[in-house]
C-alpha cells in the first residue's frame, strides 16, 4: 500500500486551493448534487470522545513525583499526572470552532473502497453537510487537524499517511449508514495524539511571570496514521517539546498552553529540562519523569518551586563565635572582648545561637537517624570551593517524639528515596573558623568537617563553663577509592566558644 504525506496547505497555489474549496463547499453541495446522491447533515459535538477507558484510568493511575535540589538551594518538586475526566481531552475546555476544516472520506461498505473524499467546513450552527450515494450503505470518516486553516489533503489511493509533529489530528468514523437512515447522531472527534502542559507553582509566595521548560526526546517527529482504523504507529523518539509561558505580571500558578505530542510506546522515561525561571538562565537543571504518554490522553506537569532551605543562617560560608551578635569575618585576628563578633559568656543564648537546637534535641536527631551525602545540593565554602557534601538530618516532625539517647551516630550514604521524601534537611559540611589559626579550616581538603552550634553552653561533667558550649559536629570518613564515604556525627561538648561555627535551626 502506498504511503504519502499529508500536506500542510490546501494546494500548491492559492488559486488552485480557492477553486477546489469553492467547488466543494457545503453550500455548493446542495446546488450541485450528482444524480443518485443525497446530502447528509451531521451535528458536530462540542466535546471529544474519550480514549478507551480514560475516565477509569485517571482514577487508578498514580502520578509520578520527583524531587530535586538545585545548586542555589532552590527546591523543585515535579508531579506528572494524567488529567482527570473533567480536564481530559474528552471534556476539553475548547469547542470545535466554526470554520474548522474537515476531510470527509465516504466508504462504500459493500466494496470497502473509498467512494469519494470531500473537504468540509464546520458551519456556524455546528453542523457539516456531506454528499453520499442514494443506493449504497456507507460509512464516513471525518478527519481534521482541528484547524480553521489547514485541511488534510487525502486521496482515494492511500489509507496510510505520514503526519508530522505539530498537528492536532482528530478522527471520527460513523457506523454504517443505510440508504433509509435519517437519525445520524453526532460527530464526536477523537484525538489521535497526546498533549501536555506545565503548571509552575510558586511556593515562595512572590509569583512567577516567565518560565521555559523542554521535554527532551519525549515524542516522535512523525506518525503513520491508519485512516480506516484510526490508529497510529510512531517509530522515532527524537522530538523535543517546548512548554513555555511568558506572562505580563507575576502569578502564583503560571500555566503553559497545551502542546501536542506524538506518543511512542518505546518512551517510558522523559527528561524535563528547566532552562529559565523569571529571566534567570538555568544550566543543567532537569528532572527525570517516569511516564509513558498514551494516545489520546492529556497530561499536566506540575512544578512546585520552593525557596532555598533556610536551616543555615547566612549561608555555609559565614561563621560565629558562640552566640556572638555578628559573624567573624576578619581572617588572621580573633574577635576581641567588647566587639559584637566576640562570644557570649552568659548561661543563656540570646543572640545568634538562641534558635539553635538544644543538646537534648541534638540527641533526638541522632537517635532518629542522620545520613551522609556525597552528592547533595551544591554549595560554596568560604574560600570559593564548590562541594556537594553534607549531612541530612530529619525534620522535627520525625525526631521530636524520640527519646534522645544517642550522642554519637554513623551516617551512611543517603538513599534516593530518603533524599526525595522531603523529610530531611541538608547541612553542608561547611568547616569552621579556628581560634588556633584565626582563620578558616580545613584548607587541605574541602568539606571534611563541620561544627554547628547548640543553643546551650557546655555543662560537661555537670559543671557550667563560661568558656565552652555544645555543638553538633560531623566529619567525613572516606571509604576506599573514589567518592564513597560516611560520616561520624556526635554531640560535642566543651567546645571553646571562641571557635567559629555555623548557625542553624532544626525545623
Amino acid at each position: 500500500m502506498k504511503r504519502r504525506n499529508f500536506l500542510n496547505k490546501l494546494f500548491g497555489s492559492l488559486l488552485v486551493a480557492s477553486t477546489f474549496l469553492s467547488s466543494c463547499s457545503n453550500n455548493d453541495l446542495n446546488e450541485n448534487i450528482a444524480s443518485g446522491n443525497r446530502i447528509l447533515k451531521f451535528n458536530v459535538s462540542q466535546t471529544f470522545d474519550n480514549n478507551s477507558n480514560e475516565g477509569a484510568r485517571s482514577i487508578i493511575e498514580k502520578p509520578d513525583t520527583v524531587y530535586q535540589n538545585f545548586s542555589d538551594g532552590t527546591q523543585i518538586k515535579a508531579v506528572i499526572e494524567q488529567d482527570g475526566v473533567i480536564n481530559s481531552r474528552a471534556n476539553t475546555t475548547y469547542p470545535v470552532l466554526t470554520g474548522t476544516k474537515v476531510a470527509a472520506i465516504v466508504i462504500n461498505e459493500s466494496t470497502n473502497k473509498i467512494h469519494r473524499i470531500q473537504p468540509l467546513t464546520v458551519e456556524s450552527n455546528g453542523s457539516m453537510s456531506c454528499e453520499v450515494p442514494n443506493d449504497a450503505t456507507v460509512s464516513i470518516i471525518f478527519y481534521s487537524y482541528n484547524s480553521i486553516i489547514d485541511i488534510p489533503m487525502v486521496d482515494q489511493d492511500n489509507t496510510i499517511y505520514k503526519e508530522v509533529h505539530g498537528k492536532d489530528v482528530m478522527w471520527f468514523k460513523t457506523q454504517p449508514i443505510q440508504p433509509t437512515d435519517t437519525n445520524l447522531g453526532y460527530v464526536k472527534f477523537r484525538h489521535l495524539f497526546s498533549r501536555a502542559k506545565v503548571v509552575m507553582h510558586d511556593k515562595r509566595g512572590i509569583g512567577i511571570s516567565r518560565f521555559e521548560t523542554t521535554l527532551e526526546k519525549s515524542g516522535s517527529t512523525f506518525a503513520m496514521v491508519d485512516l480506516i482504523a484510526g490508529t497510529i504507529e510512531s517509530q522515532d523518539h527524537d522530538k523535543d517539546i517546548s512548554l513555555n509561558k511568558d506572562a505580563t505580571s507575576p502569578t502564583i500558578d503560571l500555566e503553559s498552553d497545551y502542546e501536542v505530542i506524538i506518543p511512542n510506546d518505546a518512551i517510558s522515561t522523559m527528561k524535563l529540562s528547566i532552562t529559565n525561571i523569571d529571566g534567570r538562565t538555568l544550566t543543567d537543571k532537569y528532572i527525570i519523569l517516569n511516564k509513558k504518554l498514551e494516545q489520546g490522553y492529556s497530561y499536566t506537569i506540575n512544578i512546585y518551586v520552593d525557596a532555598p532551605s533556610n536551616q543555615i543562617e547566612d549561608g555555609p560560608s559565614i561563621f560565629y563565635q558562640w552566640d556572638a551578635k555578628a559573624p567573624w569575618t576578619q581572617e588572621g585576628a580573633l574577635p576581641a572582648y567588647g566587639q559584637e563578633e566576640y562570644f557570649n559568656t552568659d548561661k543563656i543564648a540570646s543572640n545568634s545561637c538562641k534558635d539553635c537546637p538544644t543538646a537534648e534535641e541534638i540527641k533526638k536527631i541522632l537517635t532518629a537517624g542522620v545520613y551522609w551525602d556525597e552528592h547533595g545540593p551544591e554549595w560554596v565554602d568560604k574560600i570559593g570551593r564548590k562541594s556537594t557534601r553534607g549531612l541530612w538530618i530529619p525534620k522535627r516532625s520525625i525526631w521530636e517524639k524520640e527519646v534522645g539517647t544517642k550522642t554519637y551516630a554513623v551516617a551512611n550514604q543517603i538513599l534516593d528515596e530518603q533524599r526525595a521524601s522531603g523529610d530531611y534537611i541538608f547541612l553542608p559540611c561547611a568547616g569552621a573558623m579556628s581560634y588556633l589559626s584565626s582563620g578558616y579550616e580545613p584548607l587541605s581538603e574541602p568539606a571534611a568537617e563541620a561544627w554547628y552550634w547548640s543553643s546551650e553552653p557546655s555543662t560537661s561533667g555537670g559543671v557550667y563553663s563560661p568558656e565552652h558550649a555544645n555543638c553538633l559536629f560531623f566529619t567525613r570518613v572516606p571509604q576506599g577509592n573514589g567518592d564513597r564515604a560516611y560520616a561520624d556525627v556526635k554531640l560535642k561538648e566543651a567546645v571553646p566558644r571562641k571557635m567559629g561555627g555555623s548557625i542553624w535551626r532544626a525545623e
